[in-house]
């Protein structure tokens, strides 16, 4: 039986939600696959939407998993919830067709990104502390070059060896409550995308750099990565999107 499960999780205390193979590293994907595989009775590999780094939150994460030994979900989920740590919930756990896959069925992603614009100490794990004057003339400006289809391969890793094309559907900030919210919904994230976005823009804001160091990064690959990431405590997994 294939199981789509959905999680939300504060990723402060650990490695990132995807498993590195690794002994003594802590990472949410670990966590959830000792426990299915305790309770039922068999090894479970969970599959997830994509790979959030550490200290990135999820609201809602999408993955998959196989079994055969345990068939009533909604004691599953109770009994994953009552082992979980209080940093980790199963929100939801759902039988679906064997083809159903958490990762290549998605369509869309939506990512936020929180900053403090007055300092918040209950805040350090959860919003990127920011004191500059925000200028929205020219972060609006910034914002709508980054919608639409681009070769995003300035503004993430360059490590992976896939398409670095993306679609960039809607990208929103607003200011409300000494705070800045970007929304940022795209057909998919590379690694590090999101956050270099913001950084970026956080230095476009700062007049570090102009509109023109957005515009040549992403009509030509060859300008090179640009030098700014935000922190990851802000960044926040809202929702992913099948059809």
């Amino acid at each position: 039986m294939r199981v789509k499960g959905l999680v939300s999780y504060d990723g402060s205390h650990y490695q990132g939600f995807q498993d590195q193979k690794k002994d003594n590293i802590n990472t949410i994907q670990g966590v959830i696959e000792k426990l299915l595989s305790s309770i039922c009775n068999e090894k479970i590999v969970i599959v997830g939407s994509g790979r959030t780094d550490k200290g990135v939150h999820a609201l809602n994460q999408v993955f998959h998993f196989d079994m055969n030994n345990y068939r009533e979900l909604n004691h599953l989920k109770y009994a994953l919830n009552r082992m979980l740590p209080q940093d980790i919930l199963i929100i939801s756990l759902q039988e679906v067709n064997d083809d159903f896959h958490a990762r290549y069925n998605a369509t869309k992603k939506h990512y936020r990104y929180v900053i403090d614009l007055v300092r918040n100490p209950f805040n350090i794990n959860y919003a990127l502390y920011y004191d500059k004057k925000i200028d929205e003339d020219i972060l609006s400006q910034g914002i709508n070059l980054f919608l639409g289809e681009h070769e995003f391969k300035n503004f993430c890793s360059n490590k992976e060896k896939d398409s670095y094309i993306r679609t960039i559907y809607s990208f929103t900030y607003k200011l409300e409550n000494n705070q800045l919210i970007f929304d940022i919904i795209g057909s998919g994230f590379k690694r590090y995308m999101v956050r270099m976005i913001i950084g970026t823009l956080l230095a476009l804001n700062n007049h570090q750099i102009d509109l023109s160091y957005i515009e040549t990064r992403l009509n030509d690959i060859k300008k090179g990565t640009t030098i700014y990431n935000a922190e990851p405590n802000g960044l926040y997994l809202v929702e992913v999107f099948y059809d």
